[in-house]
């Protein structure tokens, strides 16, 4: 699955891309069409078909991650925050409970 935070609805920029894999993490931007050089954390807390919580902090400086109550990551911004209009959520997860706040 990834979460990505996107400069509008359709391909637009992304600021954040949160993309769990099977062994790894990779946290990107995309702009202008092209992808950013990727920071890819090998391992992670996430296990196929398992359960997670996780809180994504966006701060004055960077994109701050917790899963399961640790400090999983941060990503700075590539791109001005106040720029993210959009939220997407996709690809195979299962989600019980979200919240904005």
């Amino acid at each position: 699955f990834a979460i990505d935070l996107l400069t509008g609805a359709n391909h637009h920029d992304i600021a954040f891309h949160f993309n769990p894999r099977m062994h790894s993490v990779v946290l990107n931007s995309y702009r202008n069409r092209t992808w950013d050089s990727s920071d890819e954390r090998k391992g992670g807390p996430f296990v196929k078909g398992g359960a997670f919580d996780m809180i994504m902090f966006v701060k004055q400086e960077d994109y701050e991650v917790i899963v399961n109550g640790l400090n999983y990551c941060s990503f700075n911004h590539r791109i001005p925050v106040d720029k993210v209009t959009t939220l997407r959520i996709w690809g195979d997860v299962f989600i019980n409970n979200f919240s904005i706040i």
